[in-house]
């Protein structure tokens, strides 16, 4: 079986919360409307508003008495031009009756009699001389009740002044003590809100040049000013995700949580704990956050709900579910087609082993672009296990030509000269790649090196890069595999037993099928059978671990 090196780290999508922090807000959380602070009624007394309308309606009424006078005055006038003054006073008779009169079609029997009867004065001559006197009375011309309106006005203002005159001595201390205290609080929250904010700026640009535990001093220096600030929480989060923090950056999330109610910040809070959970190996849990954060989104695709699904297939992935991860590569292409995304989605075609497919994508991020060695290294092995061997070559022979001067790029072109079996330029490539700080190289010379039969010197570059990194189960699973070659036998149980501690699915089913194998070796016999009938149990549909096991069996 061929076991080549794989760097699962870089599989990880670029465009990953561990090289930034996606979406930065300036503002700080939204203040939610208070009544008694923001109300839109103006700050005046309920009774003096009252009286206001009161009087404005006063006044409009006024108006129109004084419009009404204007048009009957017209109106007599024309009326004398006509008729003479005989025909004016039997229109304004004529006026006087039918303003107290009934209407017509309703009237009643008078009262009290139009006429004095014997030899009395009538009732109804002294109810007209009362109408008179109640006329007289009252304002007759609109001018007349306008006056009264404005010496209404005048008495009033009078009035509350003098209230004013008489407010106590302590009130105005009150207020004078109010305002001030208004004032400073005002000053405090701006002075923090300003500090905190220049706190989180700083975290955020050493974030970004990898200054990670300087943002984490930062970020705390901000929640200093504003514990409940929830983007604060947020970005701390990010940064102990970057120096593997797990449980200080759960704690972090769980907080800016708990203190908003922002989509937004809910959605990158809920992503950082979906990834905290991947990294950990938590899969499942991994995939509930980060499918919860997807709907943040509205059923909309932004740029953070592609970062999100890219998460999220990787979690599947990871988790064995190779068609899941399809699924979700599919709706990152649907909503923003991209090299890299065929390119993983022809990766989760080839687990699946659906080759055909698997080819398809790795073309077309090929035709999309052509500077990722990665994409021609995974179609040489899909065109290889499809026997297509002549088109196998030729695509290492357009990877030779990429070029690159990173790191990386000179180890995945080391991988590139060791399929073409020239192990003294794989070697060159693989040393540049180390002096540029790629730790990845070593795997890279460690399976050059078992190639040729150097088992002993591939055991010391893999040690090498387990050394600096101890999270990647298929450096651990090639680790043991090499020790196995030099009968070690008890260091490979323990390099295989370290790479399922780490819970990668992708590699678990060889680890766990190596542990039992290397325990044969050892003669171990009870305890390769238990581990050889647990991996039957969870892979029944391996028949090469059914016939081990069969033998086992016999062992005991």
């Amino acid at each position: 079986m061929e076991n080549r090196p794989v760097d699962n780290q870089n599989l990880r999508p670029r465009n990953s919360g561990k090289d930034r922090i996606k979406n930065i807000t300036r503002d700080v959380e939204a203040r939610q409307f208070d009544p008694d602070i923001d109300s839109i009624l103006p700050k005046t007394d309920w009774n003096e508003r009252m009286a206001n309308a009161r009087t404005s309606s006063a006044r409009m009424k006024a108006a129109s008495l004084k419009s009404n006078g204007a048009a009957a005055g017209n109106k007599q006038r024309v009326s004398s031009e006509n008729g003479g003054r005989s025909r004016s006073g039997e229109a304004a008779d004529s006026s006087r009756r039918s303003r107290y009169s009934e209407p017509e079609g309703n009237a009643r029997r008078p009262r009290y009699s139009e006429t004095a009867e014997n030899g009395g004065r009538s009732h109804s001559s002294q109810t007209s001389q009362s109408r008179q006197r109640a006329r007289m009375q009252r304002p007759s011309t609109a001018s007349q009740l306008s006056r009264e309106f404005e010496e209404d006005d005048k008495k009033r203002r009078m009035k509350n002044a003098g209230h004013k005159k008489r407010v106590s001595l302590p009130a105005k201390i009150m207020a004078v003590v109010l305002v001030f205290a208004v004032i400073a609080g005002s000053v405090f929250l701006i002075t923090n809100y300003g500090a905190g904010t220049q706190s989180n700026k700083k975290g955020n640009r050493y974030y970004r040049n990898g200054e990670y535990a300087s943002a984490v001093t930062m970020y705390q220096k901000a929640l200093s000013y504003d514990s409940h600030n929830s983007e604060y929480n947020t970005n701390l989060g990010m940064a102990y995700i970057a120096l593997s923090q797990y449980d200080d950056a759960l704690k972090a999330f769980d907080d800016a949580v708990k203190n908003t109610k922002r989509g937004e910040l809910l959605q990158r809070a809920k992503r950082g704990s979906g990834i905290v959970y991947l990294y950990q190996g938590h899969y499942t849990k991994a995939q509930e956050l980060l499918t919860e954060a997807l709907e943040y989104g509205g059923g909309t695709y932004g740029e953070a709900e592609i970062d999100i699904l890219y998460y999220l297939a990787e979690a599947q992935d990871r988790s064995g579910d190779a068609v899941g991860a399809v699924l979700s590569y599919t709706q990152i292409i649907e909503h923003q087609a991209d090299a890299n995304a065929y390119m993983l989605r022809g990766l989760a075609y080839q687990r699946v082993g659906d080759n055909t497919k698997a080819e398809s994508d790795l073309e077309t991020a090929i035709s999309m672009s052509k500077k990722n060695y990665k994409t021609y290294l995974a179609l040489y092995e899909v065109l290889m296990a499809q026997g297509k061997e002549e088109d196998a070559r030729a695509t290492l022979d357009e990877a030779i030509n990429l070029g690159g001067k990173t790191g990386e790029d000179y180890s995945n072109l080391g991988i590139v000269y060791m399929y073409m079996q020239d192990y003294s330029k794989a070697e060159q490539a693989f040393n540049t790649a180390l002096e540029r700080g790629y730790n990845g190289a070593y795997l890279g010379l460690a399976e050059s090196l078992i190639r040729q039969n150097d088992y002993a010197g591939a055991q010391t570059q893999y040690e090498s890069f387990i050394a600096v990194d101890k999270t990647n189960a298929t450096a651990y699973n090639q680790y043991g595999l090499c020790l196995m070659e030099l009968s070690k036998y008890e260091e490979a149980a323990a390099a295989f037993a370290s790479g399922l501690a780490i819970n990668d699915r992708l590699v678990d089913r060889q680890l766990m099928y190596n542990e039992a194998v290397v325990y044969e070796f050892m003669a171990d016999w009870t305890t390769a059978y238990e581990k050889m009938k647990a991996f039957v149990e969870k892979y029944p549909d391996d028949e090469k671990a059914q016939h081990e096991l069969t033998f086992l069996e016999s062992r005991q």
